[in-house]
């Protein structure tokens, strides 16, 4: 009865948790000058089964500025 009344709201609530700490983990550990997140949005919980999904990161260019 739980399951068939909140398990819907509950799985995505879990999905927006596991991607935001996964992301923001993945974020402080990398190092990168991120300027943005994308994605993340298709992924589907199924119980018992491993969590994926995938983000687009935006990199903040490293310019390389040459002798003139």
């Amino acid at each position: 009865m739980i399951e068939k009344a909140y398990g819907t709201e509950i799985r995505n609530e879990v999905k927006e948790e596991l991607i935001r700490l996964s992301v923001s983990k993945f974020l402080k550990d990398s190092g990168l000058n991120v300027v943005g997140v994308d994605g993340g949005d298709s992924a589907v919980v199924t119980p018992g089964c491993e969590f994926e999904f995938k983000v687009a990161v935006s990199l903040l260019p490293k310019p390389t500025i040459k002798a003139y």
